[in-house]
């Protein structure tokens, strides 16, 4: 994990997290990766003879990637609620998962989503504390108002880019907020209020992480497009997608003035034990940024599918995540085989999506 330093800018009430050593070259890559769960075989699968849990081995050969990074973000669905562990239907990881995922180099933990409430209001609290005592950033959950108002907008500076990041989930699962705590939900008249408190802070980009769709279906819902493009008409420069536990498609969005804007509907899984149909993987996307002078351009997109190594297929004691061009020559054909089918069908969805860099959204400052 890239260290990243918190202030607080006191006329807006926003955080900001700004590298140690920001370059010069005026250029920042993104990488947005899906869905990190944690079900009861991969707790058992992760459990030690002591007592412990290790899980390093799961992000291992996912690290370089994360790592090459500017800054890496990710969607933790579960909580870190304390004992007793649990999985499906009611989350709290093992603090060692969350840790893991530090040390493989996530940055930033994105947590309004449908689970955040599983363990209730203690579970959310201490899921922020112990984030916040790691040093890396959480968006979408909140002690309180005053806590809101302090953190959110996220404001990221990174190489002299400044990065308004947003994070937004459709529900929780029937679960409420408990006062006074909060969870970021998709309220538009909220988030039109979030999205002008960040354009105060003159930010070079808006970028919105919405946990929203239907679960495990290939195509985003009427739903999913019409919010998408009101939040790119309400400022939003692109937009990052998570819930369907399986990859959809990216599209670009064209305003008013022609430019065009990414959203990727939904990254799949990281890494889950879920066996539906396309469920057993995602993908990653870093998206590169260059600013030139008040202007700042997405210069790159690249996607990298990833796939979920299940120890009864592989063998293996833990759950390995596989990035597309890692060497697979451990493991067996079994796994050869199911990976190939998942990357086949994800090409094929995401197949359709062209961008052309000359003209995506100019932010003019």
């Amino acid at each position: 994990m890239r260290k990243l330093t918190t202030a607080i800018l006191l006329s807006l009430a926003t955080t900001v997290a700004t590298a140690q050593t920001p370059a010069a070259d005026g250029t920042v890559t993104l990488l947005f990766a899906g869905d990190m769960m944690q079900h009861d075989a991969q707790i058992e699968a992760a459990r030690q003879a002591d007592g412990t849990y290790a899980y390093d081995e799961c992000f291992e050969r996912g690290r370089p990637q994360i790592e090459s990074a500017d800054i890496a973000i990710c969607n933790f669905e579960v909580t870190l609620g304390g004992k007793p562990y649990k999985g499906y239907p009611s989350f709290s990881a093992p603090d060692e998962y969350f840790d893991a995922l530090v040390h493989a180099g996530f940055d930033i933990f994105l947590t309004a989503n449908n689970h955040c409430l599983d363990k209730g209001k203690p579970g959310l609290e201490r899921t922020i504390s112990r984030m916040d005592a790691s040093g890396a950033l959480q968006i979408g959950t909140y002690l309180n108002a005053d806590d809101r108002a302090a953190r959110y907008p996220a404001i990221v500076e990174k190489n002299g880019l400044k990065i308004a990041l947003l994070n937004y989930t459709y529900g929780t699962n029937g679960i409420a907020d408990k006062a006074p705590t909060i969870v970021n939900r998709t309220q538009k008249k909220q988030i039109s209020a979030d999205i002008d408190k960040a354009k105060k802070t003159n930010p070079d980009l808006i970028i919105a992480n919405m946990h929203w769709g239907q679960e495990y279906k290939a195509d985003p819902s009427d739903e999913q497009r019409e919010l998408a493009k009101w939040l790119i008409n309400s400022g939003v420069s692109h937009v990052i997608g998570s819930h369907p536990h399986t990859p959809q498609t990216m599209e670009i969005i064209k305003d008013s003035l022609g430019h065009e804007h990414l959203v990727v509907y939904s990254l799949g899984n990281y890494i889950s034990n879920m066996s539906k149909a396309f469920t057993d993987g995602g993908v990653t996307v870093e998206l590169t940024f260059e600013k030139n002078g008040n202007t700042t351009k997405l210069k790159n997109i690249e996607h990298t599918y990833t796939y979920v190594a299940r120890p009864a297929d592989s063998e293996l004691k833990n759950y390995v995540v596989i990035p597309e061009g890692s060497n697979i020559s451990d493991m067996n054909e079994n796994i050869k085989e199911k990976m190939s089918l998942f990357v086949k069908e994800a090409r094929r969805r995401f197949a359709n999506c062209t961008f052309s860099t000359e003209k995506s959204a100019e932010t003019q400052k």
